[in-house]
């Protein structure tokens, strides 16, 4: 489904820039 689809990106992208935040700020 859609919003199946969107969900699963929007955790990509949060994860993604939670990773390059962690990592940056050790």
């Amino acid at each position: 489904f859609i919003l199946d689809f969107r969900f699963g990106t929007l955790i990509a992208v949060v994860g993604s820039l939670l990773g390059s935040i962690l990592c940056f700020a050790e």
